[in-house]
C-alpha cells in the first residue's frame, strides 16, 4: 500500500522569492524603525539610496516585483518625507531628496530604453522616441536660457521617467499577464491604504500633515486649513489633485480585478477621492 502525498499549497501571503523579499524587508524595516524611534534625519539619505539599491536589484533579478515596488515607492514617499520633516522640525526643506526617490527608482528603466533604442522604431516605439527627444530638447532650452537648475531638474523628472517606464513595459510585452496581475494587486492594496489614511487624515488632521500645511501657506488656498474636517485630502501623496489623479487611476484599474478585497477598497477609495 502506498501513501499518496499531496503537494503543499503556497500561502497567498508567502514572501517568495525569498532573496527579493529579503531585500525589500531589509529596506522597509530600518525605515520603520528610524521613524518609530524618531531617528529619522538619516532617512533623508538612506531612503533614496536604499530604495534605488533595492529597485536596481529587483530590476535586474525580479522585474515583476520591481514594478510593484516602484508603485509603492510612488504611493508612500511623500508621506515618509512629511514624517521626517515633522520629526526634525524642517520648515523649509529645500531639495527634498526623499521626494526624488520614486523618480530615481522609475528611471532605472532607462536601461531598457537605451538598450533597445537602435531597434525601437521597428517595434512600434516611435512615439516614445519622439517623447524622449522632445523632453531632451526642452532640457537643453532650459539650460541655454539659464533657468534655475532645480526647476530644470523638476521639469525633466516630471516627464522622462514615464517615457522610460512605458518603453520598459512595451519591450517586455511577453510578461504582460504578470505585469497586469501585479499592478492590479498593488493598486488594490494601494487604494485600501491610501483610502483609509485619507479618511483618517480628514477626520483627525494628523500633526505631521498639519505641520506641512501650516508651513506651506501658499497651498492653503487649495488644500484647506490644518484642522480636522477643514482640509482637502491628499492622503500619503503631496497634494489633493495629485492624490485624486492617482486614486482615479487605481480605481479604474481595480474594476478589472477580482477578490474579496475589491468592495472595501473601492468604498474607502471612492470616499477619500470625494474628500480630495
Amino acid at each position: 500500500m502506498t501513501v499518496r502525498t499531496l503537494p503543499l499549497r503556497k500561502s497567498p501571503l508567502s514572501l517568495e522569492p525569498q532573496p527579493a523579499w529579503m531585500a525589500i524587508l531589509g529596506f522597509i524595516l530600518p525605515v520603520a524603525l528610524c521613524l518609530l524611534v524618531r531617528f529619522s534625519s538619516i532617512l533623508q539619505i538612506f531612503f533614496p539610496v536604499g530604495a534605488f539599491a533595492v529597485g536596481a536589484f529587483l530590476y535586474w533579478r525580479y522585474p515583476i516585483l520591481y514594478l510593484g515596488f516602484n508603485w509603492w515607492i510612488w504611493f508612500l514617499s511623500p508621506f515618509v518625507a512629511r514624517l521626517v520633516e515633522y520629526q526634525n522640525g524642517i520648515v523649509n526643506p529645500g531639495m527634498r531628496f526623499i521626494i526624488l526617490t520614486p523618480y530615481l527608482v522609475t528611471t532605472l528603466t532607462a536601461v531598457t530604453f537605451f538598450k533597445h533604442l537602435p531597434n525601437l522604431h521597428r517595434r512600434g516605439g516611435v512615439p516614445f522616441i519622439l517623447a524622449f527627444v522632445s523632453v531632451s530638447y526642452a532640457l537643453l532650452i532650459g539650460l541655454a536660457k539659464g533657468n534655475p537648475i532645480p526647476q530644470i531638474i523638476q521639469g525633466t523628472l516630471s516627464w522622462l521617467p514615464g517615457v522610460f517606464l512605458g518603453i520598459h513595459l512595451m519591450v517586455n510585452w511577453q510578461d504582460y499577464p504578470q505585469f497586469q496581475k501585479n499592478t492590479q494587486r498593488v493598486f488594490l492594496w494601494g487604494i485600501l491604504v491610501m483610502g483609509i489614511y485619507g479618511i483618517y487624515q480628514y477626520l483627525v488632521a494628523p500633526e505631521w500633515d498639519s505641520f506641512w500645511l501650516r508651513n506651506a501657506e501658499d497651498l492653503q488656498l487649495c488644500c484647506g486649513w490644518p484642522e480636522p474636517q477643514q482640509m482637502r485630502v491628499w492622503s500619503t501623496l503631496n497634494y489633493p489633485f495629485t492624490f485624486a489623479y492617482a486614486m482615479m487611476a487605481c480605481l479604474l484599474i481595480s474594476f478589472g480585478s477580482r477578490g474579496k478585497l475589491i468592495l472595501p477598497s473601492v468604498v474607502v477609495g471612492m470616499l477619500s477621492f470625494l474628500l480630495s
